[in-house]
C-alpha cells in the first residue's frame, strides 16, 4: 500500500501536492523545462512547448482533482492526468527522434514516466475502489412496534 493510501485508510490523507507522485512529476518537469530552454527557437516553440505543457498539466490536474468535492470528479481529473502522461511519452519520443535530447536522458525520462504511470494507475484504482466501498452504513437494530404504534428498540 502506498504512503498516501495508508494515510487515507487511517483517516488522514496526504495532500496531493505533497505526495511522492507530484514531487517526482515536478522534478521531471523542471528538468525537462531546463533542457527545452536550450533548444533552438523553432524546436523550443513547437515540440518543446508541447512537452513542457503536458508534463506540467499532469501534476496540475492531480492537485486540482484532489481539491474536488466529490470522488468521481477527483477521479476524472486523475484520468485526465493519465492522458497527459501518455502525451508526454509521445513528445519525448519525438524529441529523441529529432536528436533534441541525448539518448541516455531519453531513456531516463522514459523510465521515470513509466514508473509515474504505474503510480498514477495505482492511485486511480485505489480511489475507484475506495469510492465503491464508501457509503452510509447504519448499524442494524431490531425494533418492535408497540401497542400505540410507536417504535422502540427491542431489549
Amino acid at each position: 500500500m502506498s504512503e498516501g493510501a495508508r494515510h487515507e485508510a487511517q483517516g488522514s490523507r496526504t495532500q496531493m501536492i505533497d505526495s511522492d507522485l507530484v514531487q517526482r512529476l515536478r522534478s521531471l518537469s523542471n528538468e525537462v523545462w531546463r533542457t527545452v530552454m536550450l533548444w533552438p527557437g523553432f524546436a523550443r516553440q513547437t515540440l518543446g512547448s508541447q512537452l513542457v505543457d503536458c508534463l506540467d498539466s499532469i501534476g496540475a490536474n492531480l492537485v486540482e482533482g484532489d481539491g474536488r468535492a466529490t470522488e468521481p470528479d477527483a477521479i476524472r481529473f486523475f484520468v485526465i492526468s493519465r492522458g497527459s502522461l501518455r502525451e508526454a511519452q509521445f513528445w519525448l519520443l519525438l524529441a529523441s527522434d529529432r536528436d533534441l535530447i541525448p539518448h541516455d536522458r531519453f531513456l531516463a525520462h522514459k523510465e521515470e514516466l513509466r514508473q509515474l504511470s504505474l503510480m498514477l494507475n495505482a492511485l486511480i484504482a485505489y480511489r475507484q475502489q475506495s469510492r465503491t466501498q464508501k457509503g452510509v452504513r447504519e448499524e442494524l437494530v431490531p425494533y418492535d412496534v408497540d401497542g400505540d404504534g410507536g417504535l422502540e428498540p427491542r431489549a
